[in-house]
């Protein structure tokens, strides 16, 4: 039902510029040079504009450069900077599961906040427009 209430609105969109195609890629990190230029080239020709991705590495930025000079924008995700005295929750098997992960409520914004803006910064030193 949602897909179709989805759909439909779509089909109403006033022109057809408004719709913004875009891809998630989390695991980019995982793949080699090779394969991030073929799947950049195939997201290209499928007419994505936009990725998800983390930056966390020289790869990472090398792969977003790599997109904005094909005209594809990315929205950038990077990791929480945590408390020094975080504890880290336990780990629960039980429905709903989850990982030994630290809660949001442990995140230090100011570590956070100087992490991603020196990312941003090193992004925009390369020619990554964010506007």
């Amino acid at each position: 039902m949602l897909a179709l209430a989805l759909i439909g609105s779509l089909s109403h969109a006033q022109d057809a510029h408004d719709v913004v195609i875009g891809v998630d890629l989390p695991t980019v990190d995982r793949m080699s040079t090779d394969e991030q230029d073929k799947m950049l080239a195939a997201l290209h020709a499928a007419g994505v504009h936009v990725i998800g991705a983390w930056i966390t590495d020289d790869a990472s930025y090398e792969f977003v450069r790599k997109a904005f000079a094909m005209g594809i924008k990315a929205d950038l995700t990077a990791p929480f900077q945590y408390r020094a005295d975080a504890q880290k929750r336990r780990k629960v098997d039980d429905p709903p599961s989850m990982h030994p992960k630290y809660p949001l409520s442990a995140v230090d914004p100011e570590k956070t906040r100087a992490v991603f803006e020196a990312r941003i910064n090193k992004l925009e030193a390369m020619g990554i427009d964010f506007r």
